[in-house]
């Protein structure tokens, strides 16, 4: 019999406590090892594999997809595949170095705004964030177009021919990761910069320390964590990005991301692109284990008070233009009557009224809001699940680490990457059944996976802020499990649960990357749509599509920030 261990309150066994553990977090630790963890693995597989004329996979073993990706080939060595990952790292390391300089005086200066504006302004930077990608790409393809003030000025000064665009460009790749990288960075220091110790500055002062010392020994030391942690944050996903240099950048400057898309799509090549896919991942798990490894600093801010200097106010107003401007120029052409880029013409309100008579539009919104509700429903229900399984029953180390990987892996990952291994886990499974070929259904699949990992970090949060003490309050009432739940555990959450579900949805509906890599035409979304219709050409009604998912994003984001904002102060 087994021998009786008091949890939290109440009296019971731990092979109880194990089962009841293993029935909560089971459902969302097999969707993420099936549809993430799984595939990743299997690349080492894949990649060994044969493809047929037809585009098969066969089960006949060789070395040539990964000494091709290694730029080992017949006819002797090839740079070819080098020069784009060289470029590749490059660009990471341009993106994560001067998005986190930026994001570090940003943070410190909204450290430094009052208590009540802090919340307001990080769900600002939160904002462009959770638009999508594709959108925050092809505004900055309205940006520097040929009629913009930016083109006019480097036509001007002899940068570029009169009348051409500052894209496809190195620069315009650069300014669009870095734009994309920064949100990442600042929330990231920002809890960092919260809790630094400014007595510790005055200290370096008095000690006559020049500014540079002060600044190097007295806030950067202290915020090292959440730079390292910044730095995982935005270069690792740098590495994957093929939007960005797809939009911006074409043909000439294309990255790993975009070979490897290109083999799991137009080429057809699996083998190939899992190789080049093993590149990726190689420089991503590291980043995985130091996220699952850290440990963010407890208890209360530091002393003193947080001040602000020109820097980084001068910081923060260069975050708000890179980040909003070539929003803002979305919404502002969207209400002119010119069709060409920003060339403004009579104020008209047109391209929205096309936009709404657009049935087939409707169907776009139908499919997206479809996809957006039913995973985030699923997503909603596994992660609370997982996180009151990994807050409130007792896990061994090994275990407990082994599942804080599996739930970092969507945040970490790059966006081509995590979709690449839903859809190898989709091939697999489409063996089995037809339903799980390109539709809605494998999209819903898709997208529950990463939202699960947004949820539980959400009401983890919740859980931890709460406490233990109302759940031993209500065993000491002689509380059953079920009411427990129903009338202590789910009340309590409740903020958490609603902030989480309100991220899940709008990280679905803003979703590209797994939604344009797991679609049929019938279940096209809206930023899949966009993507097509930016490939064919910047129009006006693309301006009017593009700011109404900006209202609905900002709204979005609005609301889950005043419920996380709860869920940290406690019922």
């Amino acid at each position: 019999m087994a021998e009786p261990v008091v949890w939290q309150g109440r009296i019971t066994t731990r092979p109880k406590l194990l089962a009841g553990a293993a029935v909560l977090c089971a459902p969302a630790l097999i969707w993420l090892a099936v549809l993430v963890v799984l595939p990743g693995m299997a690349l080492a597989v894949l990649c060994l594999l044969t493809r047929s004329p037809q585009g098969q996979v066969e089960a006949t073993l060789t070395s040539e997809h990964l000494r091709r990706a290694l730029g080992v080939t017949e006819a002797g060595f090839a740079w070819d595949n080098l020069r784009i990952l060289g470029r590749t790292l490059l660009a990471a390391a341009v993106t994560s170095f001067a998005a986190i300089a930026l994001a570090f005086l940003t943070a410190l200066w909204i450290a430094s705004r009052p208590a009540r504006w802090r919340g307001t302004l990080l769900a600002m930077i939160a904002v462009p964030l959770c638009t999508n990608i594709v959108v925050r790409s092809y505004a900055w393809m309205l940006l520097l177009g040929p009629t913009s003030i930016a083109a006019r000025v480097a036509a001007f000064v002899g940068w570029i021919e009169p009348g051409t665009s500052l894209y496809p460009s190195v620069f315009a790749v650069y300014l669009g990761m870095i734009a994309a990288s920064l949100p990442f960075a600042v929330l990231t220091i920002y809890s960092s910069v919260e809790r630094l110790d400014w007595t510790l500055v005055d200290a370096a002062k008095d000690l006559y320390g020049s500014r540079t010392r002060v600044f190097l020994h007295g806030l950067v030391a202290q915020a090292g964590p959440g730079l390292a942690a910044a730095f995982v944050l935005t270069f690792v996903p740098a590495l994957g990005m093929f939007v960005i240099p797809d939009l911006l950048g074409g043909a000439k400057h294309w990255m790993v991301g975009n070979l490897v898309q290109q083999q799991f799509g137009t080429s057809r090549n699996w083998p190939y692109g899992a190789a080049l896919s093993l590149i990726l991942l190689v420089l991503t798990v590291p980043g995985v284990l130091f996220l699952t490894r850290r440990r963010s600093r407890e208890g209360e801010s530091g002393g003193g008070t947080p001040r602000t200097t020109f820097g980084t106010g001068a910081a923060a107003v260069l975050s708000a233009v890179v980040l909003y401007l070539p929003l803002s120029a979305v919404v502002v052409a969207s209400f002119f009557s010119t069709r060409s880029g920003l060339s403004l013409g009579a104020p008209t309100l047109a391209w929205y009224q096309l936009l709404f008579r657009d049935e087939r539009l409707w169907e776009f919104v139908g499919n997206t809001l479809r996809l957006a509700g039913v995973s985030t429903a699923i997503s909603t229900v596994l992660g609370t699940m997982l996180a009151i399984s990994l807050e409130r029953f007792p896990w061994a180390p090994k275990l407990r680490t082994a599942a804080d990987a599996a739930l970092q892996i969507p945040v970490v990952m790059p966006d081509v990457l995590f979709a690449i291994g839903v859809v190898i886990a989709l091939g697999f499974l489409r063996r089995f059944s037809e339903l799980f070929e390109p539709g809605m259904f494998s999209m819903i699949l898709g997208h529950v996976s990463f939202q699960v990992a947004f949820v539980t970090l959400v009401v983890r949060a919740r859980l931890a802020s709460v406490g233990a003490k109302y759940q031993e309050a209500a065993f000491d009432l002689y509380s059953s499990a079920w009411s427990l739940l129903w009338r202590v555990t789910l009340p309590l959450l409740a903020p958490g649960i609603l902030g989480g579900a309100l991220l899940a949805f709008t990280l679905s509906l803003d979703d590209f990357v797994i939604s344009f890599m797991t679609s049929s035409p019938a279940s096209t979304t809206l930023p899949v749509h966009i993507y097509a219709s930016v490939r064919r050409g910047l129009s006006p009604e693309l301006h009017a599509l593009s700011a109404v998912l900006l209202a609905a994003t900002v709204l979005l984001v609005l609301a889950a920030q005043r419920l996380s904002r709860r869920a940290t102060i406690g019922p």
